[in-house]
């Protein structure tokens, strides 16, 4: 390119450009080697100018070729095209020879209706972002997901005979069950309704509760479950805890017989807890957030939910016990609480008694309380 017309063109622009310069040239012979003009200033200057006319010329191209290929692709479309009116017309000559009616005497099909989203075409044009930069932006051809690419949807209940066609592949319905289509036309007589897309909907979505048998075409009340079945559920149930479930000691025994204010993060409620797990378990560390008690580490978030977690299910546990472990003769009083308070009065912390020993403590509570409230009715 240094000997060419063009690269000589290019000089000459870039030497109006910049009048007022040191625009003395370098022999040819340096040229090969980038020095142009003898003024280093002035050669630095024209080798980033060579060096943008080079691109804009190589994206220029690059537009063209894109340009070209597109023409290519829409004449390769066109060409297609026409190949099928070609063919459709030829079988359309071939019919006529033989006697079919012709178009304007068969019966219009009133039952597709044009898409209305792709405007009958039965494509869509998409515009997507394939770069990381909000403009690099380019559209695409696809099929409308509304028609599935036909051009026109179809109106089922607009075609003729369909209705008898339908009720002439039902079988009857078992004697005792009411068919669906009746008990909507009931519902719309009793509310004084008129039939619409948006009542049937309602209508289909309230029989949600009961079980559609293929057959009939039918939905019947579903059977009750069985209390031996109702056994295997919970049987097969998840447990709080399955240390508790096989009698073992709590493997965290008095670590979480505290406050919820206690736990990490104990001045966060639950909601607030799940939405910051939620937010920062895999957050990058913000090491100057956390050195000015701003932020908090991931790790701190995930050990706080699962102190949380625990907490709860035993505290679950704790309040679904109480109410079974007494009677009605028991007044409406805290028996985890009067069993903590009866261990601390025999020095025997309550952090550091097993399970069972915990358990011994609530019924001594509860024959103490018992007791009490016999002699006040006394």
């Amino acid at each position: 390119m240094l000997m060419t017309k063009e690269h000589y063109d290019l000089m000459g622009q870039f030497e109006r450009e910049h009048r007022g310069r040191r625009m003395d040239r370098e022999s040819k012979e340096s040229w090969p080697r980038g020095i142009i003009y003898q003024d280093g200033h002035v050669n630095e200057l024209f080798a980033a100018y060579r060096r943008g006319y080079a691109f804009a010329v190589a994206d220029y191209r690059s537009d063209l070729q894109n340009l070209e290929a597109s023409r290519d692709g829409y004449r390769r479309d066109a060409e297609r095209l026409q190949t099928e009116i070609d063919t459709l017309k030829s079988s359309k000559a071939e019919q006529s020879e033989e006697g079919t009616p012709p178009a304007s005497a068969q019966p219009e099909r009133d039952w597709e209706l044009s898409c209305f989203y792709c405007n009958g075409s039965g494509h869509v044009f998409v515009k997507r972002q394939v770069a990381e930069l909000a403009t690099d932006v380019q559209e695409f051809k696809e099929d409308c997901e509304c028609c599935d690419g036909r051009g026109f949807t179809i109106a089922f209940e607009d075609i003729p005979g369909i209705e008898a066609y339908v009720k002439s592949r039902r079988t009857a319905p078992a004697e005792g069950v009411i068919p669906v289509r009746e008990k909507y036309e009931y519902a719309l007589a009793r509310l004084g309704l008129k039939d619409s897309p948006s009542l049937r909907v309602i209508f289909w979505d309230a029989l949600d509760a009961l079980e559609w048998e293929h057959v009939t075409d039918t939905y019947i009340t579903p059977l009750s479950i069985s209390p031996a079945s109702a056994q295997d559920d919970a049987k097969d149930a998840t447990p709080a805890a399955r240390w508790r479930d096989k009698g073992e000691p709590d493997p965290h025994a008095g670590r979480y017989d505290v406050e919820r204010a206690a736990l990490p993060m104990g001045k966060l409620s639950d909601d607030e807890l799940a939405n910051g797990v939620f937010m920062h378990y895999n957050a990058p560390l913000n090491l100057q957030g956390i050195m000015a008690g701003t932020h908090s580490s991931p790790i701190a978030w995930v050990t706080a939910a699962k102190d949380r977690i625990r907490w709860l299910s035993r505290k679950l546990e704790e309040a679904q016990a109480a109410p079974a472990a007494g009677d009605a003769r028991v007044p409406s009083i805290n028996i985890e609480a009067a069993a903590k308070a009866m261990a601390e009065c025999m020095d025997y912390p309550w952090a550091h008694m097993p399970e069972q020993g915990r358990a011994t403590m609530r019924e001594h509570a509860q024959t103490v309380i018992r007791a009490a409230s016999q002699q006040q009715e006394g």
